[in-house]
Parts: structure tokens; C-alpha cells; sequence
């Protein structure tokens, strides 16, 4: 048993020896306790019997002694019997005692017995099936690793909350957990990678999502996972599943790795016609290990977190057609046909080529440029360097500031328009610049040294950004139908021509006309309407609670598909706020075809927070969604029959206070009239 349990431990990285030692010490203890007890009854009740029997021996005696001769014969022959009948009475007794104490502790060896071949059988199988089933091994580290981790916060949050801790008294608490397991967390995400890496990514587009130490190695995974793959394996499987040697397909590949993710890695290359691509590679057996690693979440979460079932079933039926590149390929096109058209002056999509393509390798286009959140961390960096600081103490300090709610977060429009102002500013300096300079070059430089046109590296404008991608999801969301339902900033890129590329479309949701008509008047409701307007709309969707509150509904559609400030969440971090909506009034039902559009508007509010900037999606997706209703025959204002009755009941006050107003000025100029008429008379008579 203990060797079984040692291999468990080489497999899990926990040693359960020592528990299996105490358990055993501890069940062997009881045993010989309750053969002790059983021991000392029977002697107890053979004592006892003996002295009962000494007591009648006693008794026939001093009759005998004092009774006639005969009759003391016969007395003594009767206190004979009973002392015999008495002395194996004891015997017997103490025999029963012996033989029950002699059958517990057979009991009790015979259950240990059982205890250890059933605890050592049960091992022995569980590491051997680990061994042989990889889903199952998985599951076993994940249980045995992180569960122990989640209990441990929950008895701390049971033990702050029973206790009443202030927040500076349970801040050091809670800190201190972070920094004991955050190692712990990211040493077993990047061992089991799969969904749990996928995670890390999703959970790493908003920094509230999580404390500073896990959000750290979270934002790593965004671009910096390591590949899979053996040295020259990538080239390998290409070719297998091509079925021809890459020299007959690329004029040149590059084994090095230009990009890892969740389930593959890509690899720049050059098409024999001269176009260049980059070729993505499935890592083998990853369908399988995501497919676990979602039963073992599920099941983690229908027991620490339900709340978050149903939205993780549709999740996963999404997540599940990433693993057929000839999909994503169809998906990728159908998405670049539909955007391309209109904002293909702002954004880059790139093409597959389909004859190259299939379940496990896919060919596209090169996008060229940096990944939004590499450009974004070298304009920075280069600012930090020249205020004579380094990146990381520069966002280490503006990270503490929002934390103390020193800076607060920019209006997502204002900034925009700020940095396209600034930027034409720069523009326009460099204009003059370069004017001066030109002017130079035409006179003097005919016979000195002409000088160098010099254009100024424009800062990133994220607020635009921000908003172009937001137009961009609204539009494949109602116009389009086909969306994509995993916009992280790492598939976000700059271009050297000023476009924003946009890349992988394995998650591509599609919704019906209907469906989109729905969640359009939710977005006009969560815009313009009342509260009750938003819980009307939202329960047309089909979401159902418990107790159908309309506070948490209210509060619930908010969060998912608008924004998620102090007025939503009621000054709760998101776990504590969805926690506290689950205990109030749970969900009972969520229709699976809106949850990707949430998580587009969480995701999207994600970004925007992680580079400062506040916004709501609902004004944003505004204009796309009321076109969508105009052009079916509808008008949005009947999404809002609440505001729109307050509005009819505002302007009736003002029409009736504007009606006051006048019959008051009326009666005050004709006044006045009359006393100048009557001054005038007076005048005359005077």
C-alpha cells in the first residue's frame, strides 16, 4: 500500500504516507481499545459470578452448622449444588466474555484488513488508470492540487465573515494566501496547459478578475507559452497531414515558433508563389485533454460554483470547434468577407488558403505587425526610460494608484477624441518640420548636404482602437450574425500601415435574425430604458432566476451585457458580486445563444480596463443594434415603453409648465398694459 501511494505521490506531487500511518495508528488504536473494553467485561462479570457463588456457599454452611445432622446433610448437599451450579454459571460467563471479545477483535482485524486492501486496491488502480488514462490523470492533479487551495480561501472568507474583519484587518489575510499560492496555481497551470491555460488568458483581459499575483502569470500566458512540441515535430506533422514534404508545399519554413496558444503554435513560412503565410499546428491529443479538462471544471464548479455552470456549457460547446482548422477556416473567410467591405480602411483580416487546410494544420495569411499589447508596452517602456524609470516600476505605480483610486478611469470617447487630436497636432508640427526642411533641400541643398524628412512615431490611440473594435463586434454581432467569440488582445495586432489586424476565428458564434432582433432591444433597453425596461427586455431573452427578482435581473443583465461599475456590482469584486447575486436569487436558466455575446461586452470592457479607460457597450453597440430594428419594421422605442412613458410624462410637465409660464407673462403685460393706459389718461386729464 505504501509503495502504491508513494507512485501517487511521484504522480500528484502529494505525499498521503503520513495520513495513511495516522489513520492506520489511529484505527489500530481503536481496535485494541475495544478488545481492552471487551477484555475487561468478561473478567468484571466472571468475578462477579464467583463471588455470588462464594456468597451461597457461605450462607449453606452457617444453615448446616446450625440445623439438625440430616437435615444439615441435606442442606449442605443443596448448597453443594448451587455452589456448583453457580461456579460453572461463572465459567460459563466468563467464557461467552472470552469468546465475544476473542470474535471482536477478529471483527476489528478482519475491517482493517478489508480497510487496506480496499484503500491499497483502490490506489494501486487510481495511479495505474492515471497512468493509462491521461484525462484521468489530469483530473487527479487538478482535484489534489488546486481543490485543496479553494477550500482553504473559503474557510478564510467563512472565518473574515463570521469574525466581522474590517478590510484593512482581512486585506494582510487574504495577501497573504496570494503570495502562498499563486506559485502554486501558475506551476500547475502551465504544467496541464489546455483549458486551464485558456483560462488564464480569458481571466487575464480584466484586472479585477483577480489579485495582482495571480493576474501577473496570467497576463504571461497572453504571449509567452511554450511550445508543446519536440524540436522539428511541428515540420513532422505538417507534412503528415499534407501528405507531402514541406519543400513541395514553402519556398522556406521556419521551425522556430512565432506564436504559441492554448492548442497550437504557428510558424511563419512562404508559399512557393511568394505569398507569406503562417501555418498553424494542432498539438496532438489536445481535443482530448481539453475535453477533460472541461468535465473535471463542470464538476468543479457544480460543486464550489454553480453559478457558473450554465454559462460554461455554452462556453464549451464553443471552445469544442476550435479543434477543426477546416471550420475555423470557413469561419475566418466568411468573417473577412462581411468586415472587410466596411472597415477594410481600418481593419485587416487575413485569408485562408482552404486547398492547405485541414483538421489539425491551417494556412493563412501573414498579418504583419505587433501584437497590440507588445506595442502598447513599447511606447511605454520608451517613456519610462526616458523619465530615467523602468517599464516595470512605472506600471507597478500606476497599478497602485487605481488600486487607491488616485487615478480614475477616462471616458472611453473623450479619450478618443483627445488622441486624434493629439495626434494631428503631431502631425502637423512634423508638417512644418519637414516644410522647413523641404524648402532647404530645393535651395541650399542643391550645394550642401540635403536633410532628412523625419516623421514622429504617433502615440497609440486605445481609445479609438478600443472603439473601432467595439463598431467592428457590434457590426458581426447584428448585421452579420457571425461573431467572434474570443476577442483577447492577443489576437489583437497593430499594422505598419495603421490597420488593426484581427486574427483566430475559432470561436465564431451564429445567431438567428430573431435572436439578434432579442438581444437588440436588450442593448436599446440597457441604453435608454428604465430598469424595468432592461428586466423586460432581458427576460424576453428567456433568462430565468429563482425568485425572478427584478434587482438581480436587473443587475445581472448589466453585467454581462453593459458594464460592471460600483452602481451594478454595489462596490463587490466580481467573485464576491456573482456570489452574492447566486445567494439572492440564483439563475435558473440562461439561453445558450446570447452567452457569447456577453462575453464578447465583458471582454471587450476588459480591455478597456486594463489601459484605464471606462465604458459601457450598450451606448457603444447603440447605433448598429437601433438600425437593425429600423430596417426589420421596428422602432426601438417600443423596447422602451417605461422611459418612453416617463419622457411623455416629462414633456406634459414641461408643456404644462411652459402654458403657466405664458398665461403668467400674459397677465403680467397686460397689467402693465393697463397701468400705462391709465397713466396716460391721467397724463391727458392732467
Amino acid at each position: 500500500l505504501r509503495v502504491a501511494l508513494r507512485s501517487w505521490r511521484q504522480s500528484c506531487g502529494v505525499d498521503v504516507v503520513p495520513l495513511l500511518d495516522d489513520m492506520l495508528a489511529s484505527s489500530v488504536g481503536r481496535a485494541a481499545g475495544m478488545a481492552a473494553a471487551a477484555t475487561t467485561v468478561a473478567s468484571r462479570r466472571r468475578a462477579a459470578s464467583v463471588a455470588r457463588a462464594a456468597s451461597v456457599a457461605t450462607t449453606a454452611a452457617r444453615t448446616a452448622r446450625s440445623g439438625a445432622s440430616g437435615l444439615s446433610s441435606g442442606r449442605l448437599g443443596a448448597a453443594h449444588a448451587r455452589r456448583s451450579f453457580a461456579t460453572d454459571g461463572a465459567a460459563g460467563s466468563a467464557s461467552k466474555a472470552a469468546r465475544a471479545a476473542k470474535g471482536q477483535r477478529g471483527v476489528t482485524r478482519k475491517a482493517l484488513r478489508g480497510l487496506g486492501y480496499v484503500a491499497g486496491g483502490g490506489t494501486v488502480a487510481a495511479v495505474g488508470w492515471a497512468q493509462v488514462d491521461e484525462g484521468f490523470g489530469r483530473s487527479c492533479k487538478f482535484w489534489v492540487r488546486a481543490f485543496p487551495i479553494f477550500l482553504h480561501y473559503r474557510a478564510v472568507q467563512y472565518y473574515i465573515n463570521w469574525r466581522g474583519l474590517p478590510d484593512d484587518v482581512a486585506e494582510p489575510i487574504w495577501e497573504e494566501l496570494h503570495d502562498r499560492y499563486a506559485p502554486t496555481a501558475e506551476k500547475l497551470t502551465l504544467e496541464l496547459k489546455g483549458m486551464y491555460l485558456k483560462n488564464a488568458q480569458l481571466v487575464s483581459t480584466r484586472d479585477e478578475f483577480l489579485p495582482p499575483q495571480y493576474m501577473a502569470f496570467c497576463k504571461r500566458t497572453q504571449d509567452q507559452v511554450e511550445s508543446d512540441f519536440a524540436p522539428g515535430e511541428a515540420r513532422r506533422v505538417i507534412e503528415a497531414e499534407l501528405g507531402k514534404p514541406i519543400s513541395e508545399v514553402f519556398e522556406w519554413f521556419e521551425d522556430e515558433v512565432y506564436g504559441a496558444a492554448s492548442i497550437g503554435e504557428v510558424h511563419r513560412a512562404r508559399l512557393l508563389d511568394g505569398t507569406d503565410v503562417v501555418v498553424k499546428v494542432q498539438y496532438p491529443g489536445i481535443e482530448q485533454k481539453f475535453r477533460s479538462d472541461m468535465k473535471t471544471m463542470m464538476s468543479f464548479c457544480e460543486l464550489a460554483m454553480p453559478q457558473h455552470v450554465k454559462p460554461l456549457k455554452e462556453i464549451e460547446k464553443q471552445f469544442m470547434t476550435e479543434f477543426d482548422y477546416r471550420g475555423e477556416a470557413q469561419n475566418l473567410r466568411e468573417v473577412a468577407e462581411n468586415i472587410m467591405p466596411v472597415f477594410g480602411d481600418r481593419v485587416f483580416i487575413p485569408l485562408p488558403h482552404e486547398e492547405l487546410c485541414t483538421k489539425t494544420v491551417m494556412v493563412m495569411d501573414m498579418v504583419k505587425g505587433v501584437r497590440l499589447t507588445d506595442g502598447v508596452r513599447a511606447q511605454y517602456r520608451a517613456y519610462a526610460e526616458s523619465q530615467g524609470r523602468t517599464l516595470e516600476d512605472l506600471e507597478e505605480e500606476m497599478k497602485e494608484k487605481m488600486r487607491r483610486g488616485e487615478i480614475e478611469r477616462k471616458d472611453v470617447h473623450d479619450e478618443a477624441r483627445k488622441g486624434r487630436a493629439i495626434n494631428a497636432m503631431v502631425r502637423t508640427i512634423d508638417g512644418v518640420k519637414n516644410g522647413g526642411r523641404l524648402l532647404y533641400n530645393w535651395t541650399a541643398g542643391w550645394v550642401a548636404p540635403q536633410l532628412e524628412y523625419k516623421w514622429s512615431e504617433l502615440p497609440i490611440n486605445l481609445a479609438e482602437i478600443l472603439d473601432l473594435l467595439n463598431k467592428v463586434h457590434a457590426h458581426e454581432i447584428f448585421v452579420d450574425g457571425a461573431f467572434n467569440g474570443d476577442p483577447h488582445p492577443g489576437n489583437i495586432l497593430l499594422c505598419p500601415d495603421g490597420r488593426i489586424g484581427l486574427i483566430d476565428y475559432g470561436q465564431v458564434k451564429r445567431i438567428t435574425l430573431e435572436q439578434r432582433l432579442e438581444y437588440a432591444r436588450c442593448i436599446v433597453a440597457l441604453a435608454r430604458g428604465t430598469k424595468q425596461d432592461v428586466v423586460d427586455r432581458y427576460t424576453d431573452l428567456g433568462v430565468r432566476t429563482r425568485d425572478m427578482n427584478p434587482d438581480i435581473l436587473w443587475r445581472y443583465a448589466s453585467f454581462w451585457n453593459d458594464r460592471d461599475d460600483d452602481v451594478v456590482t454595489g462596490g463587490r469584486n466580481i467573485q464576491t458580486f456573482m456570489d452574492w447575486c447566486e445567494a439572492t436569487d440564483p439563475v435558473q436558466f440562461v439561453p445558450e445563444d446570447h452567452v457569447m455575446a456577453g462575453r464578447v461586452s465583458v471582454m471587450m470592457r476588459g480591455m478597456g480596463n486594463a489601459f484605464g479607460l471606462r465604458m459601457r457597450t450598450a451606448p457603444m453597440w447603440l447605433p448598429v443594434a437601433e438600425q437593425l430594428l429600423r430596417d426589420n419594421m421596428e422602432n426601438p422605442e417600443d423596447s422602451i415603453p417605461h422611459a418612453m412613458a416617463q419622457k411623455r410624462r416629462a414633456a406634459a410637465v414641461a408643456l404644462l409648465e411652459e402654458k403657466r409660464k405664458a398665461a403668467k407673462d400674459k397677465a403680467k403685460a397686460a397689467a402693465s398694459d393697463a397701468s400705462s393706459t391709465a397713466g396716460g389718461a391721467g397724463l391727458q386729464v392732467a
